[in-house]
């Protein structure tokens, strides 16, 4: 009977001559598995010269190139996974996104959101993992921490959980609220949004508005940090309050910002060049989401890094356009969430099926298709943009450059302009979609109102 082999011989297979291979150049003996990545590798060519010495490799996490001259970058023409991994920078940065609060002032809540070396607080989130790409060598170990603690159970006043609105209609009603400027219905759809789906996704979602539809916050980082922070941490009624600070500031402000530069940088290598609200936005962006969305948080990132570390005065900028806005008070929500706070407007292609909905009415398609002497293939690009630029992207505030501040007006002019009124959409279109917004969201009123009472 065969013996069989123990795991040790299995293991000390690969020593068997017939299993390796005599590189042409060098005349060493390779395993078949290794041969292709030595071959034309530094290893190789550094045994041409001079006699293989024992040597302990460097770590792999290092923040300078290696400049042994076994590690040196390589000739394009012989690129091996060993030779790209030990030319790249690698490192990992630990950081503790701390917050302090500090007390109200003039009616709003003051708060120090800042990015150190080590925790401070009795609360400590989990580590999060930070990288551009799941390929990228060097990463972020990012922690909030805070002694900051809830006194006392969040107060949500007249809200409460409207079941059959989804997450993605609450976050479209919220922002096209706060892109129209309509103050009161933006504040009680995020105290909603709070309800719905917690106080970290309110948070993680006015991350992308504020910068989409407004002008930077100087509380941005409060909102980083709630996002980071997650619903491990018992959030207190100062922080929600601060909140809907932030939401009423944003669909009050005059102002918006738009974004002009082109390039952006290893978000990584911007970290260190950063101050601690362009690394907030640094952080966003790093907590993944849409593809758009990314880029245009990145490309504000890099923007308002390059304006802060020009000139201190932005700061004081935005502190002013928004420090010396009305301050929100409970008679704004006396009542909580009524159908007629929810906007059409909210209730678009992004959340529902309107689309599918139009195309399939023969009659409004045959209608559509002659006032625009278009044929039927091209109206569904049609609507979506239409939709889209007549109705859920109208943003009436004044760009950032028209503000009254030397600073603001030497800002290269936008590219922007307001689209041309459509007579077909207005005439046709809009009264259809408008239709189709209303009754679902009566739909969806009726049905949330009728699990409450159920519960």
């Amino acid at each position: 009977m065969k013996r069989k082999r123990s795991p040790v011989q299995t293991k000390l297979n690969f020593q068997i001559p017939n299993k390796c291979k005599t590189c042409p150049e060098c005349k060493k003996e390779i395993d078949n598995k290794l041969f292709e990545f030595h071959a034309g590798s530094s290893d190789c060519k550094e045994n041409l010269t001079q006699e293989l010495k024992p040597n302990i490799a460097p770590s792999p996490i290092s923040t300078t190139r290696f400049t042994q001259k076994s590690f040196t970058s390589p000739n394009p023409s012989s690129l091996n996974a060993y030779d790209i991994l030990m030319s790249t920078p690698q490192a990992n940065l630990s950081q503790s996104f701390n917050l302090s609060y500090l007390g109200e002032s003039s009616g709003r809540q003051k708060w120090a959101c800042l990015i150190e070396n080590k925790p401070s607080g009795t609360f400590i989130s989990r580590k999060y993992f930070l990288k551009e790409s799941s390929h990228d060598p060097c990463q972020i170990i990012l922690t909030a921490s805070t002694s900051h603690q809830a006194k006392s159970p969040l107060s949500f006043y007249d809200f409460f959980r409207l079941q059959a609105f989804s997450p993605s209609i609450i976050k479209s009603c919220l922002q096209k609220s706060i892109r129209q400027g309509i103050r009161n219905k933006a504040i009680k759809l995020a105290f909603q949004m709070a309800v719905n789906c917690g106080i970290r996704e309110l948070c993680r979602r006015l991350c992308i508005i504020v910068l989409e539809d407004s002008l930077l916050h100087p509380d941005y980082p409060l909102l980083v940090w709630c996002m980071v922070a997650g619903e491990e941490y018992q959030f207190s009624q100062e922080i929600l309050e601060s909140i809907i600070q932030i939401v009423a500031d944003i669909s009050t402000v005059s102002y918006r910002d738009y974004i002009y530069v082109e390039k952006r940088n290893n978000l990584f290598t911007q970290w260190n060049s950063s101050n601690d609200i362009v690394k907030a936005i640094l952080i966003r962006t790093y907590y993944k989401g849409m593809k758009g969305d990314m880029e245009m948080l990145s490309r504000y990132a890099m923007q308002w890094m390059e304006r802060f570390n020009a000139n201190n005065e932005w700061i004081e900028i935005i502190r002013k356009i928004y420090y010396e806005l009305p301050i929100w008070t409970e008679i704004e929500i006396n009542g909580g969430l009524k159908i007629e706070d929810i906007p059409l407007q909210g209730i678009d292609f992004h959340c529902s099926n309107m689309l599918d909905i139009l195309l399939e009415d023969q009659i409004f398609i045959a209608q559509l298709e002659e006032a625009l002497n278009k044929p039927r293939s091209q109206l569904k690009d049609y609507l979506h943009e239409a939709i889209w630029t007549q109705r859920s992207g109208v943003n009436y505030r004044k760009y950032f450059n028209e503000y009254s501040s030397e600073l603001a007006t030497s800002l290269p002019a936008p590219d922007q302009d307001q689209p041309e009124p459509d007579e077909v959409f207005n005439s046709l279109v809009l009264p259809k979609i408008n239709e189709f917004s209303s009754g679902e969201i009566s739909k969806r009123f009726r049905k949330s109102l009728k699990l409450l009472n159920q519960a």
